[in-house]
């Protein structure tokens, strides 16, 4: 039985490089297809930098010295590499004429090469694409480049890879940006299993997807968990991690993964990527295409300590503020740790496995000497045997769920194999990361429990990133049917101001600062003024005059087409002229969007007018708003019937 211990260990080894570098002009003619950008390139000289291939026999001794897997190592690039690029003009689809910088990088016998780039600042237009062999590659601008003007373009399959500039203006001296370094990838098995490769799921056969049955209602749990790309001055690694939740609920995206996944070397925090969702959607996929994912570039870092193996970050994308997370919830109570557990994680960058346990944790009493020289001491890990799944490196740093869905700890290293009949994992115990060398940089307590409530738990939570963890959220119905494509406003009492459009089935939710009170109003338009609105509801509406019929309040509000407050003659009229299309409504839109809670009696005459709301508890991590959509003029409420 094979010793992993830190071959979960998944940073990078130092390695210094000493390339020397060929320029070969080639002449090369490229036609983009109509179905690509529809341009047409010509006479493009394209420059070729020529790399040696490094020694993988050697690279792979650095790496099973410190139980380390690296997808690749790195190569700074010369400070003039830069000028070898060429400039090269084509037609855009309007027949302008446009330019573009390129230049291709050659590794013979490479499996993959990654870019880097550094003192970047891209015009507003301008983008990049870096792809293999001059296909259509992803497409980066400004908006992707790290706080410290930093841009990781990730890996191409194969030999070469070409870099294309595409400038929002005239051919410049220089492009707006410095070659870096590339990395060349060579193991291959790990850079397929990661998705950057078509050919990838290359991650051991023991590993089972997270959709399986045993994943079943851990949803939320799955989707806490992280695949990380660890970007370090030596290279690219590979690691999990999962976000935390914290006893403010503010949403601070807190991410708890593993120290060893980068002790030793030079980490370059802005550029570590985090990727959720990357799993496949169904138990088994044989799928040959990766599945999606959501992709946050950047961090920093709060809190690590090696002797817990513990490293707190905080994710930096301004992206994930947009979008809601689930944040795990966790348990730092003392001993033993009994019941069924699970873990989500990513072997060899792969999509998302899972492994369980039925037999608890026990606490290690031992130290352990890892085989790259670090010794944790005593009581520090857990020992978890493995029933069902495995680990592989890529697996570190992925959180240990117990059966009340609380984080205990996260995996350091293990004894495993494929197959194996005694799979085991060490895990790094929460209960001593919480107060660990004991200053804020080196514990979990600063940062987990901010209100300093000294719980021993917390639950995990959905919550909205970055915004105090408040969201406004509701359903718009009309007649008793969610409405889809109603557009929200909010203006909040701290000067802030939001908007937000109904899914198909009318629901909403929107982030919400810390305000005491809202003033909301709504807006919702059909092309036909008297949609919904015939002679049926002039009828109702002379019935209720006459005493003949009572129209409901909603329904009373609905007829009160002149906005008097009550149904009347006039309002008979104006409804006729809107049903005959002699005039369209004047004094209120078409629809009125309004809170349900507002009174009805008596009948409003400013429905139409934003509503302020007052909210009790600013601090509550939900408020929950309903409201109705009303087509003016429909006095039998037969809209959405």
């Amino acid at each position: 039985m094979p010793i992993l211990d830190r071959t979960l260990h998944d940073s990078i080894r130092r390695s210094y490089l000493y390339t020397s570098f060929d320029v070969i002009p080639m002449k090369k003619y490229l036609l983009i297809l109509a179905l690509s950008s529809s341009w047409l390139l010509y006479g493009q000289q394209a420059a070729v930098l020529n790399l040696p291939l490094l020694d993988k026999t050697r690279l792979l001794a650095q790496d099973e010295a410190v139980g380390a897997q690296r997808i690749s190592a790195a190569q700074n690039l010369p400070d003039n590499a830069s000028e070898y690029g060429i400039w090269a003009s084509y037609l855009n689809t309007g027949g302008k004429t446009e330019f573009a910088w390129s230049i291709t990088f050659q590794v013979e016998g490479a499996p993959g090469l990654g870019l880097f780039l550094n003192e970047v600042d891209l015009p507003d237009g301008s983008y990049l694409e870096w792809s293999a062999d001059g296909q259509d590659g992803q497409k980066f601008t400004q908006s992707d480049v790290s706080s410290e003007r930093r841009l990781f373009l990730g890996f191409v399959s194969g030999e070469t890879g070409q870099l294309r500039y595409y400038a929002a203006g005239e051919p410049t001296d220089q492009p707006p940006f410095r070659l870096w370094r590339i990395d060349q990838v060579f193991r291959p098995e790990v850079f397929k299993a990661s998705g950057m490769a078509k050919d990838f799921d290359d991650s051991n056969e023991c590993q089972i997807d997270a959709n399986c049955p045993a994943g079943d209602g851990w949803d939320e749990e799955k989707s806490s968990n992280a695949r990380l790309m660890v970007i370090v001055a030596e290279g690219v690694g590979i690691c999990s991690g999962n976000l935390m939740n914290n006893t403010a609920e503010n949403g601070r995206p807190l991410l708890l993964t593993g120290f060893h996944c980068f002790d030793g070397f030079t980490p370059l925090y802005d550029m570590w990527t985090f990727d959720f969702g990357f799993r496949y959607p169904t138990c088994g996929s044989t799928d040959p295409n990766p599945p999606p994912f959501v992709r946050y570039t950047g961090s920093e870092y709060l809190a690590g300590r090696r002797e817990n193996d513990f490293l707190l970050l905080e994710i930096s994308d301004t992206d994930f503020d947009s979008d809601f997370h689930f944040f795990a919830g966790w348990d730092r109570s003392d001993g033993n740790v009994a019941g069924d557990l699970i873990i989500f994680h990513h072997p060899a960058a792969d999509v998302q496995k899972l492994s369980t346990g039925n037999e608890g944790m026990t606490v290690f009493g031992g130290s352990i000497n890892w085989d790259n020289g670090v010794v944790t001491p005593p009581n520090h890990h857990y020992r978890m045997n493995l029933n069902t799944g495995n680990a592989e490196p890529g697996s570190s740093g992925s959180a240990v769920f117990d059966d009340n869905r609380r984080v205990r700890g996260h995996i350091n290293g293990g004894v495993i194999s494929c197959p194996d009949t005694d799979p085991f994992l060490w895990i790094g115990r929460l209960h001593l990361a919480w107060t660990g060398g004991g200053t804020p940089d080196s514990r979990l307590s600063d940062w987990l429990d901010p209100l300093q409530l000294d719980t021993l738990h917390w639950d995990g939570s959905n919550l909205a990133g970055n915004t105090g963890g408040r969201i406004l959220r509701g359903q718009v119905r009309n007649n008793g049917f969610g409405v889809g494509g109603v557009d929200i406003y909010c203006a909040w009492s701290t000067g802030e101001t939001d908007t937000v459009t109904t899914d198909a089935d009318g629901f909403y939710t929107l982030p919400r600062p810390a305000a005491t009170s809202v003033s909301i109003s709504g807006f919702y338009e059909t092309e036909n003024a008297d949609d919904g609105v015939d002679v049926v509801d002039a009828v109702a509406v002379r019935r209720h005059i006459l005493g003949l019929a009572t129209l409901s309040p909603l329904a009373e509000l609905a007829a009160d087409a002149t906005n008097d407050g009550f149904a009347a003659t006039t309002d008979v009229f104006r409804l006729t002229q809107a049903i005959l299309g002699v005039n369209e409504w004047i004094e209120r839109p078409s629809w009125m969007v309004f809170p349900e809670l507002v009174p009805l009696d008596p009948l409003p005459t400013d429905v139409w007018q934003p509503t302020t709301i007052n909210i009790n508890n600013p601090q509550a991590v939900i408020a929950e708003l309903n409201l109705l959509l009303v087509k003016n003029g429909d006095a039998n409420l037969s809209t959405g019937q």
